[in-house]
């Protein structure tokens, strides 16, 4: 990861003339290491203090998730879980994806409602280009915003529409998950002269 974002920082590439082969991970990360380094300077201790700032935020999305699910008291047991879990605790000192793939999951969690399911699309986006490991949440996401509880009493021209809104809110959701994931795949394509994510 810190080769190709040192190169980046460098050269706006992931490849040189010398390895122009695609890596078999993908580069959303390493893009991330570049744009610290543009701002920063190469330094490991940027990268940690970066993935620290995550690791923190990560712990507040935690809270508020628990807390719109379970109340304040499962809110705090949450916290104090967080506090002592030894990933977090231990993936925040290396150069690692886990962290930013984390914060990221946590912010659609947190972002997965009907009033805001472009953010919470976007941030899914994202997660699969730092690694796909996502990919598969976008049907039951959609599945989820289609099946977003109606009122019961309305009449039957307002349940057409209200099912033609959650239809459009699922559609929205899925196109912008992919905006990320066909740009990304995209950039692969003109780079390596392959059409995937990794």
């Amino acid at each position: 990861y810190l080769e190709r974002g040192l190169l980046f920082s460098q050269t706006n590439r992931f490849v040189t003339a010398a390895s122009p082969e695609q890596p078999y991970y993908a580069l959303g990360y390493p893009l991330c290491i570049g744009m610290l380094y543009k701002i920063f300077g190469p330094s490991k201790t940027v990268i940690i203090w970066f993935e620290l700032l995550l690791a923190l935020l990560s712990l507040l999305l935690i809270m508020r998730v628990t807390r719109r699910f379970f109340g304040q008291r499962a809110a705090a047991v949450a916290a104090l879980l967080f506090a002592v879990n030894v990933g977090y605790l231990t993936f925040t000192q290396f150069v690692l994806t886990e962290i930013v793939l984390s914060f990221l999951l946590l912010l659609f969690f947190e972002r997965m409602t009907a009033a805001r399911p472009i953010q919470a699309a976007l941030a899914l986006g994202a997660s699969i280009v730092i690694k796909p490991a996502a990919i598969f949440f976008v049907l039951p996401a959609c599945l989820l915003l289609l099946a977003l509880p109606g009122s019961g009493r309305l009449p039957r021209r307002s349940h057409a529409r209200a099912q033609a809104g959650r239809l459009a809110i699922a559609a929205t959701f899925a196109l912008c998950f992919y905006l990320p994931v066909l740009g990304y795949m995209t950039y692969n394509y003109y780079s390596f002269w392959n059409f995937c994510v990794s």
